[in-house]
């Protein structure tokens, strides 16, 4: 995901004075499977070490069933990451 939020980071920021209300990072992080409630709490840790902690506020874990979820946003691959980039109106 930084190979992708970075260069976009400097591209969109440039020249901004309030740089900071123009756009915002949001990571939702899909965790699908019976055994994988059960192992949140390590999931989440890991997840804390690999997400800066200035990131921390805007990252959101989810776990159980979300197939209602990927369908809506067509993300049917499950191997893959998805960005998406969204206007003020959503």
């Amino acid at each position: 995901l930084p190979s992708w939020i970075d260069p976009f980071d400097i591209a969109f920021r440039k020249g901004v004075s309030n740089e900071a209300d123009r756009y915002e990072v949001v990571r939702v992080i899909i965790n699908e499977g019976a055994m994988v409630k059960l192992l949140s709490p390590f999931i989440t840790s890991g997840t804390k070490k690999n997400v800066p902690e200035s990131d921390h506020a805007n990252t959101l874990m989810y776990y159980g069933d979300a197939e209602e979820f990927r369908d809506i946003l067509r993300m049917h691959n499950i191997y893959s990451g998805y960005v998406f980039l969204v206007d003020g109106i959503g």
